[in-house]
């Protein structure tokens, strides 16, 4: 499921990038965008398609991406770019909307059986 929005915790996004340039912040910011919208929380580590999403220039990204991984705000790992943060908030997100999606469908099936026939 692609997510139109993410939470976004100001204090604790404005701790994590004290001392950061703000063209790494910016970046970093936008490659957060990206992760939230894919269903797994998961960014293909394809550089060529980060640097068109972003209109970024590939050696920007190259050390942007180089930077926030030394950072621990990114791991690459099998192909792909992932945020620690983002990995629980999006399992946070897919648990919460499955359980709404289950109590959804049971208040549908009370209300079917109880209610009355013409």
């Amino acid at each position: 499921m692609s997510r139109p929005w993410f939470k976004f915790y100001t204090r604790d996004f404005r701790d994590g990038v004290r001392r950061m340039s703000p063209e790494t912040t910016g970046v970093y910011v936008l490659v957060l965008s990206l992760i939230y919208e894919r269903a797994d929380g998961k960014l293909a580590d394809i550089d060529a398609d980060i640097c068109a999403d972003l209109s970024l220039d590939r050696r920007l990204w190259k050390r942007v991406r180089a930077e926030l991984i030394e950072r621990g705000k990114l791991t690459a790992s099998d192909g792909f770019l992932v945020n620690a943060r983002a990995a629980i908030e999006v399992r946070r997100a897919e648990d919460v909307a499955q359980l709404r999606q289950k109590s959804g469908r049971s208040g549908g099936c009370k209300r079917l059986a109880t209610r009355p026939t013409r």
